[in-house]
């Protein structure tokens, strides 16, 4: 009998149980071995979701965290191939995957569906604080090195997971370098044993800036002598350090902070193409120039930034005008010989206090532009009774974009976080905002004992929330018996490194690399914790 006909037997058939046995009981074997191998090829299950259009499936399952969302794929082949389609996936995992600055380790060989896993996972770790790995710094002498207790009042500096800072070693300033993954370290001092306050860093080049106004510029990568870049006097210096120039502008100070218009000489230093051929015991080859531009002095913060490629110059000017509480952000864009190719002011009228800004340069569809977060913040409520020293406040969030290419600054959004009224106003000076996600750290305790304990926060500036990291970091008590003041955040979407007056504490958010010293007992906690959350989610 053929299977059509077997199938519109059933159609005629009032399903009941007697019906069924005695058609079973009317077949030959031969019949019910064609029934069997024909039932167990047919597929009886419906799946709602996968019936649906892509626009909605995509727009349930953003709904989802990402080890949710990651999980799902497991549930089907049809599950796995949606959930490996790029018109699913990569709205989600927007802004990581879009852009080449997230420098993860992918092993050979991998799928499309497996890299993108492996993003997912890297971004679901950043926003949520749940590292991969951690290593604490040393404070003992170790092979030659001195690493000062009190390192957060000293210089440091961070590029691509290279971290550098500043130690008095006899009697001389030094500069330590140190490769986070493997523990190399370098060192470099000032031929002239200046002392230094302030160092730079980026994938080539350290620059040291020392209190006699000269600048010394190692290509770190090389043993070569510094080039010794020298200037008039020491004053304010707004700089930038890409991987072959160097950017200074020279700012004299404004007694007050009355806003006042002056110009400012800004030196390029831009490495030859040839300075690789050179002598090794020669400095670095490179070209010096130098240009004026008007700047707006005063209540004014002043930043300049190299894009990738480092044939333009942005400069990023914001002003606080506190009689019409209003916040001004104006860019300048230049080419490298001082031209302007563009200038436009924007107005933040919500905010007071700037606290905190990211400048990123990201490449998208073969476009440059900058994001910029600007994070401000208001007193908005003091309760004496509870012995709060620093009031409430309320934080605003504005994410700006200059696209270099077409010229355009604009405001993209703009965003308030009710939550943050639970947050003391001291714990947003020291904040590490990155591409929508920023880390601080909140004190709470009792301020009339001075003693505080630190719980790390993630707030999410496009969702608008604000938790409790998951397991980047254990609860630490304040033992000093005052707040630190001197607790900082820097890194990038790799690497967070926290330092305090007593440590140094660096994070991993990727899975595939594994930093030299970390700590294992870490990395067993992690999957201890992160099984429980799956366990918990199920």
């Amino acid at each position: 009998m053929e299977p059509s006909l077997l199938t519109q037997r059933f159609d005629r058939l009032e399903i009941k149980d007697r019906d069924i046995r005695a058609l079973y009981e009317s077949l030959s074997k031969q019949q019910i071995r064609e029934l069997k191998s024909l039932i167990k090829s047919t597929d009886f299950r419906f799946d709602i979701v996968a019936n649906l259009p892509v626009e909605l499936i995509s727009l349930i399952f953003q709904y989802l965290e990402l080890y949710q969302l990651f999980q799902c794929r497991r549930v089907s082949r049809q599950w796995l191939g949606l959930l490996g389609a790029d018109e699913v996936v990569k709205p989600i995992l927007q802004p990581w995957i879009a852009t080449e600055d997230v420098r993860l380790r992918i092993p050979e060989g991998l799928s499309s569906k497996s890299i993108l896993n492996i993003y997912a996972e890297h971004q679901d770790a950043f926003q949520t604080g749940n590292a991969f790995g951690r290593f604490q710094m040393p404070h003992r002498p170790r092979h030659g090195q001195i690493f000062p207790q009190n390192l957060a009042f000293f210089s440091h500096a961070y590029s691509d997971g290279l971290l550098a800072w500043v130690s008095l070693t006899g009697g001389s300033d030094m500069i330590y370098l140190r490769a986070l993954e493997s523990g190399d370290e370098l060192t470099f001092m000032p031929p002239e044993r200046d002392e230094i306050y302030n160092i730079v860093l980026s994938q080539t080049l350290l620059v040291a800036m020392t209190t006699s106004a000269r600048y010394y510029i190692w290509a770190h990568r090389t043993m070569r002598p510094p080039f010794v870049l020298r200037t008039p006097s020491r004053c304010q210096n707004v700089f930038h350090l890409s991987k072959s120039s160097f950017i200074l502008m020279r700012i004299q100070p404004n007694s007050s902070e009355a806003l006042a218009y002056q110009s400012v000489p800004v030196i390029t230093w831009k490495l030859r193409d040839s300075w690789q051929n050179q002598p090794p015991e020669q400095p670095p080859q490179a070209i010096v120039s130098q240009f004026s531009i008007r700047i707006l002095s005063g209540f004014s913060r002043h930043d300049v930034y190299v894009d990738r490629r480092e044939q333009h110059i942005v400069y990023l000017e914001s002003t606080v005008v506190k009689e019409k509480r209003t916040h001004t952000l104006r860019v300048l864009h230049l080419s490298f010989g001082g031209k302007t190719l563009f200038e436009e002011s924007l107005d933040c009228s919500f905010a007071e206090i700037v606290s905190a800004k990211a400048h990123e340069n990201h490449p998208l569809q073969n476009e440059t532009f900058f994001d910029v977060w600007v994070v401000t913040h208001d007193h908005v409520h003091h309760d004496p009774q509870k012995h709060d020293r620093h009031g409430l406040q309320e934080t605003g969030v504005t994410h700006l974009r200059y696209n270099l290419d077409r010229k355009v600054f604009r405001i993209l959004d703009r965003k308030k976080l009710s939550h943050s009224h639970q947050m003391s106003s001291g714990s947003m000076m020291k904040i590490f905002p990155w591409k929508g996600i920023a880390y601080f750290e909140e004190p709470s305790g009792d301020h009339a004992a001075e003693e505080f304990q630190y719980r790390l926060r993630v707030m999410n500036f496009r969702e608008e929330t604000c938790v409790e990291a998951r397991y980047v970091a254990p609860q630490e008590f304040g033992s000093s018996g005052s707040l630190d003041k001197a607790r900082l955040f820097f890194g990038d979407e790799v690497f967070l490194i926290k330092i305090t007056s007593t440590d140094l504490i660096v994070w991993c958010f990727d899975k595939h690399l594994r930093m030299a010293g970390e700590d294992e007992k870490f990395k067993e906690e992690r999957r201890l914790f992160q099984s429980r959350r799956l366990m918990d989610s199920a």
